[in-house]
């Protein structure tokens, strides 16, 4: 589901553009955390871990770099627009279970 305070398009001021191109996964993520900042604080005993749930639309930047990353090594004679053209296009409205991704806004299917 995509949360209700993720962007929206299309764009306010010129309706033709709309964004955002693409949406990835953005809420509770699992990623790799750096050992330096403690993730909790238990019994005041800072606590440390090789990874870590975050959540906020800003850390589904580091799926999308992923699969642009992989592309790229794929093909390095691509630019970035063919590499995000080829995301765009590739993508789908359906989950991982085959199933619609819902907008929360609307509780309706995304398009």
């Amino acid at each position: 589901m995509i949360s209700e305070f993720s962007s929206r398009g299309p764009n306010t001021i010129v309706p033709e553009i709309l964004k955002p191109d693409l949406l990835a996964p953005e809420e509770t993520i699992m990623a790799s955390w750096t050992g330096v900042m403690p993730s909790a604080m238990i019994d005041n005993d800072f606590i440390s871990v090789e990874y870590n749930f975050i959540s906020g639309t800003s850390v589904s930047c580091a799926v999308v770099v992923g699969i642009a990353t992989l592309m790229r090594n794929i093909h390095p004679d691509w630019s970035p627009a063919a590499i995000r053209s080829t995301m765009m296009t590739t993508a789908t409205s359906l989950d991982h279970n085959n199933r619609p991704i819902y907008n929360s806004n609307f509780q309706q299917p995304g398009t």
